[in-house]
């Protein structure tokens, strides 16, 4: 059986995270009109942001600012219509050309907050210069409604410079998910690739496109939806086929809302959802899983929790040292004037810091956008108040201390075992630098295999195993670890 001995340093981490301080806000865009839903980027350390601008209560037009440490106010239509525009979202390649998605809706004889979403665009600003709105998708006459894209949710670019991206059509039989992808710069689109709602797409390192969505079930013509669990799917073929759903978490009666799938540099797949647990159908938790062989999943484990409301709209992001980020706000109630509040949580690989506040008694709007740069830098936006100030607040934390403590905690380490030479039982200790999968085996002089001690994914830590050589003669053996591309072997002596 093994043992964990010894595993003290996420809590070194959390003092360490909880204890960097965020600095002021500062409101880096003023103006008269109204503009909301920031989603941001970051590129060579300039802030990207993409933004609706609202003319009595109705999204018109998707505008992008850069914010580079100085506060302005210079401003780029990129839907540049007529019509509501609204749901953007956006990436940015390696060359630092930008894309751009949105969706347009029908225009009505009185103002409506939310207009329904009847046809997909897509644009990309390519040394300096940006490309007319091209029509990606409309709605065919048995189609009802193009589903909300999520903000945080960005196009996909994969190794060949090839864009994806998916999104949900409702029509009378239910809601199916749709992608949309370049090959050689020509759009082509596989439809109805899962049945569902709120799709979020990645890739790992082999271009596996992965997805995740909510289970919905719609009821035309009010589509109200229905959205219990969460389902995972994924394609090795850029989306031509997709492999039967897998089921991450089954929700029951509480509805989940808006998964966000990450992966890290080896491959490790994180899902992120918020969940409804009272039964009030607004969400008042975050839950996280993690799997490094999509077969395989952890518990689900609850990042935040409260007896308010978590606001569904959130992102998060993985660091180059496979940290993840979250930021997200809580409020007491929906009315006007409610209390409310920022939270910030890490997880290391291995475990979630508690939620540290951020900001309190704040009156936020949207997604709060958190990205991170190189020189360890966390960076957050959001649009609302701020000391009775409205407009688009900016905030960042310096967290390279953390991030290096984490990166130096553990090496990838096989110890002698002791005692040696040993009759019958020898202990065996280890250390692992981060999440990966563990293989830790007994061989004699011939090669050939006489235990397995430890076969599964583990966090980093320090670890310890009792080898029982009972059933052995006395002879020279050999113990040999395995974690990802590491390995080690080490040789010990049985006498009898």
């Amino acid at each position: 059986m093994l043992q964990k001995k010894l595993y003290v340093i996420p809590f070194l981490i959390l003092v360490t995270t909880l204890n960097a301080q965020w600095l002021e806000p500062i409101n880096i865009f003023v103006s008269e009109e109204e503009y909301n839903d920031p989603v941001t980027s970051l590129y060579n350390s300039e802030l990207i942001v993409l933004l609706n601008r609202q003319i009595n209560n109705t999204p018109i037009d998707v505008f992008i600012l850069r914010y580079n440490g100085e506060i302005g106010n210079t401003l780029i239509n990129v839907s540049d219509s007529d019509l509501p525009s609204f749901n953007h979202s956006f990436t940015i390649d390696n060359s630092g050309d930008i894309h751009v998605i949105w969706v347009e809706g029908e225009k009505y004889p009185t103002p409506r907050p939310i207009p329904t979403a009847n046809a997909l665009y897509y644009s990309k600003q390519t040394n300096d210069e940006w490309y007319s709105p091209l029509l990606l998708y409309e709605l065919q006459e048995y189609e009802i409604a193009i589903r909300r894209i999520n903000e945080a949710y960005t196009p996909l670019i994969d190794s060949k410079g090839d864009i994806h991206v998916v999104f949900t059509v409702i029509d009378s039989t239910g809601s199916h998910i749709n992608h949309i992808h370049t090959i050689d710069e020509q759009w082509h689109i596989n439809k109805h690739v899962q049945r569902g709602v709120d799709p979020n797409l990645t890739k790992n390192s082999n271009g596996k496109l992965m997805l995740v969505f909510l289970e919905g079930v719609p009821d035309p013509p009010n589509i109200p939806i229905d959205i219990n669990s969460v389902l995972f799917s994924y394609s090795t073929d850029k989306g031509k086929t997709w492999s039967d759903p897998d089921i991450i978490h089954q929700s029951k009666q509480q509805p989940a809302f808006l998964p966000q799938i990450l992966i890290t540099r080896e491959n490790i797949v994180n899902i992120i959802w918020a969940k409804d647990l009272t039964g009030d159908t607004f969400p008042n938790a975050i839950y996280h899983v993690y799997s490094d062989d999509l077969i395989s999943w952890s518990q689900p484990h609850i990042i935040a929790e409260t007896e308010g409301i978590l606001f569904p709209r959130r992102k998060a992001i993985v660091d180059p040292f496979d940290n993840i980020h979250i930021a997200w706000w809580w409020l007491s109630t929906f009315a006007a004037g409610a209390e409310s509040e920022f939270f910030y949580s890490m997880f290391n690989g291995d475990q979630w810091t508690d939620p540290a506040t951020i900001f309190r008694e704040k009156t936020p709007r949207g997604i709060p956008n958190i990205e991170y740069s190189d020189d360890g830098i966390l960076h957050l936006l959001w649009e609302g108040f701020y000391d009775s100030d409205e407009g688009l607040f900016y905030s960042k934390k310096d967290i390279s201390s953390s991030i290096n403590e984490v990166k130096n905690t553990y090496d990838f380490s096989l110890f002698q075992n002791y005692p040696n030479p040993f009759n019958a039982d020898t202990k065996i200790t280890f250390t692992i630098h981060k999440h990966t999968h563990v293989v830790l085996a007994i061989y004699d002089l011939l090669g050939r295999k006489v235990a397995t001690l430890v076969d599964e994914s583990l966090p980093s830590g320090y670890y310890e195993t009792t080898f029982s050589a009972t059933d052995l003669a006395s002879s020279i053996y050999f113990m040999s670890l395995r974690a990802g591309s590491f390995i080690e072997r080490k040789s010990m002596v049985l006498i009898k």
